[in-house]
């Protein structure tokens, strides 16, 4: 499994990629949005929500921006205004991001969270095989 680094710190916030080539669901999700001049903000906050989480860990974010929607899959979200960034949270200091939705009712329901399980489910298979790779972008503005 490959998975992207997109803050990397205390904590490491990664979201993965196709093996098969370099596509970054997340991130074409996440620029599709910031093309609504509605969602642009929100979108794009999500960036500063990483940074904070990679620098502090998500705890310091507060319930309002990162909280537990099910407990028994250790699945979290960001919060930016109507969207939601599902992600798991795994051992150590390591988030695995998953999907944006767009809120549309007071609770995420089992379909919402579906895809984030099944990304954590893929992680703990890759990481028992000794399958995971991290892919970091390479500054080259030096």
């Amino acid at each position: 499994m490959k998975l992207k680094v997109l803050e990397k710190n205390r904590w490491n916030i990664v979201t993965p990629i196709a093996d098969d080539s370099d596509d970054c669901p997340l991130e074409v999700h996440l620029h599709d949005l910031s093309e609504d001049k509605k969602l642009k903000g929100y979108a794009n906050g999500f960036l500063t929500l990483f940074k904070r989480s990679a620098d502090h860990g998500p705890g310091l974010l507060g319930t309002d921006l990162y909280h537990c929607v099910d407990v028994k899959e250790n699945i979290y979200e960001y919060i930016k205004g109507p969207l939601r960034l599902l992600c798991y949270q795994a051992k150590g200091s390591l988030i695995i991001c998953s999907h944006v939705i767009r809120k549309t009712r007071n609770k995420i329901t089992s379909r919402d969270t579906a895809p984030a399980i099944k990304i954590k489910n893929e992680y703990l298979a890759a990481l028992e095989a000794n399958n995971v790779e991290y892919i970091e972008e390479v500054n080259n503005d030096d």
